[in-house]
């Protein structure tokens, strides 16, 4: 377990998200790279295709949880991005409370081992969840096993029922990029504050606790 102090983390500001992906573009490592649902990412993510040139070969798009809907369900975390990364080396988690799926997702991902993300680029909701890891569910101590380390979880709101990655296969990550839009004063600018310095007990403050990787933030005030 580490600490980290809000003073010694890079904390980056910027108004759109084009100034964001040139932040982002050339900061992603060649290799696995995580990245969360959520209203941020769709144009995160347009943004970052017009950058193509600024992006290291090898890039592999997956993402750290998904809902079982289908990818035209506007829910669906793969079908939100799908169209920007159109052409990129891709791996969708399940879509369908499928056992033999997950296995082959996990196969795919990381073999027979365990996984390590080159890159995660992490959202976070309100109250602190990461992935589809909520407060106070049971799925946040969830141990990271080969073979076993996604669960089956479910949300407060609609889509209910998701796929996420444990707390400890985020957490070994090399590079922690997270993510959030709002001003200084917004919930999620203190759920940071309160996550850098330990105090609290959200998945987001239980992460940033056992992560061992590079951790940097990005914030969109725009």
């Amino acid at each position: 377990m580490r600490q980290h102090f809000a003073d010694t983390v890079p904390h980056h500001k910027v108004k759109t998200f084009d100034e964001l992906a040139s932040l982002l573009a050339p900061r992603l490592a060649p290799g696995l790279c995580g990245l969360s649902g959520g209203s941020t990412f769709p144009p995160l993510m347009k943004a970052l295709a017009s950058r193509r040139r600024e992006l290291a070969a090898g890039l592999v798009w997956t993402w750290i949880d998904e809902r079982l809907v289908p990818a035209k369900d506007p829910g669906n975390n793969f079908g939100a991005v799908v169209d920007a990364l159109a052409g990129d080396t891709m791996i969708p988690m399940p879509f369908s409370d499928d056992a033999a799926a997950a296995h082959a997702y996990m196969h795919a991902c990381a073999g027979t081992g365990l996984p390590q993300l080159q890159n995660l680029l992490l959202g976070f909701g309100d109250d602190g969840h990461v992935a589809s890891l909520f407060p106070g569910q049971p799925q946040l101590d969830k141990d990271s096993k080969p073979g076993a380390w996604i669960v089956r979880a479910t949300a407060s709101y609609e889509p209910k029922e998701r796929w996420s990655w444990t707390l400890g296969s985020l957490a070994a990550a090399k590079h922690l990029f997270v993510i959030f839009k709002g001003s200084d004063d917004s919930a999620k600018a203190e759920h940071v504050r309160q996550a850098l310095n330990g105090h609290g007990d959200t998945p987001l403050t239980r992460l940033f606790l056992r992560s061992s990787g590079r951790l940097e933030i990005f914030q969109v005030e725009g």
